[in-house]
């Protein structure tokens, strides 16, 4: 009687774990599915936030970029109106004492040229930022109150770092176009070894003379 029910429970434990064991494959294969497609979607979901945080940060970007091309444009018209203004002013200083060379001695015309250079010297543009240059349709320097070793000597042979010939350039744009603005490289005026972009204006050519203004930016 006692084997019979062994047997009984035996037969039945069996026929519970065959039943069992099926449920809990397919449940964890169920389960593996579902947390796979999870895993999927999930994936698929953070990369679409990634794409469109992408997208949303490139156009913030394009849109700072075009904000600060379009503030440098403003900033490079006003520095082009001041550089040619302050050119200007300092024309007519040269304008108003060249105008007594006529007629004169070469040693009167030497003493005009002497109170041209003395009355522009010490002036500068706005923040003492830019500085007066003048020199002859020879290239001899007659000003250059940054620079006063080149004074009295031919800037013809000076380059800037991209190897241009900055007073043969500004001689001959001022002979063909008659004014212009003209740009170069060279140190600050401080001396230090520092790059800086130059902005020149060239005015139109004014008998012997040529008064570009310098600034340095």
């Amino acid at each position: 009687m006692h084997t019979k029910r062994s047997m009984i429970q035996i037969y039945l434990v069996s026929m519970l774990l065959l039943a069992i064991i099926p449920s809990l494959c397919i449940g964890y294969f169920w389960i593996s599915q579902q947390y796979r497609d999870f895993d999927n979607q999930s994936q698929q979901r953070r990369a679409g936030h990634i794409e469109e945080r992408r997208q949303q940060l490139h156009t913030r970007v394009t849109e700072i970029i075009d904000f600060i091309r379009f503030e440098k444009s403003k900033v490079e018209q006003r520095l082009r109106k001041t550089v040619k203004a302050q050119t200007m002013r300092g024309l007519a200083v040269v304008r108003g004492l060249d105008s007594r060379r006529e007629g004169e001695s070469p040693q009167a015309k030497k003493r005009i040229t002497n109170a041209i250079v003395d009355a522009l010297r010490q002036v500068r543009g706005e923040n003492s930022v830019g500085w007066y240059v003048l020199f002859n349709s020879d290239g001899t320097v007659l000003l250059n109150p940054e620079y006063p070793e080149m004074e009295n000597n031919s800037g013809l042979d000076i380059q800037e770092f991209n190897g241009r010939y900055v007073f043969r350039d500004a001689i001959a744009l001022a002979k063909s176009q008659g004014e212009g603005f003209y740009d170069y490289e060279s140190y600050e005026p401080t001396r230090q070894p520092i790059r800086a972009r130059q902005l020149v204006y060239i005015p139109v050519s004014y008998t012997h003379l040529t008064l570009p203004t310098i600034y340095s930016v």
